[in-house]
């Protein structure tokens, strides 16, 4: 599923209820539910690529590059981030359970 998308010269992103928005309303709750389905195991997360002069909208265009690039290496490092996630976890629960 698509969560960063350019069409007709904007960008949008998917919000939790599955509509598309303006990238320029996003919020921290937005970014923080895009987020957890880019780092669901069980979750295609997929994202429009910014190619040159596509998003004609200057502040779109600086809003999608910035969330495009950290998610891009965010999904480049995603299996190697949820192992670190349930290593930490699973010593957490270790610790925790012999107290």
């Amino acid at each position: 599923m698509k969560y960063l998308i350019i069409n007709s010269g904007r960008a949008f992103f998917r919000n939790s209820k599955g509509e598309n928005n303006s990238i320029d309303s996003i919020s921290k709750e937005d970014i923080l539910f895009l987020l957890d389905e880019a780092t669901n195991e069980d979750i295609i997360f997929q994202m429009d690529e910014p190619i040159d002069g596509i998003i004609q909208n200057a502040a779109h265009k600086i809003i999608y590059d910035a969330l495009y690039g950290k998610f891009s290496e965010l999904l480049k490092n995603k299996h190697r981030f949820i192992d670190e996630t349930n290593r930490l976890f699973e010593e957490a629960f270790q610790k925790y359970q012999n107290e």
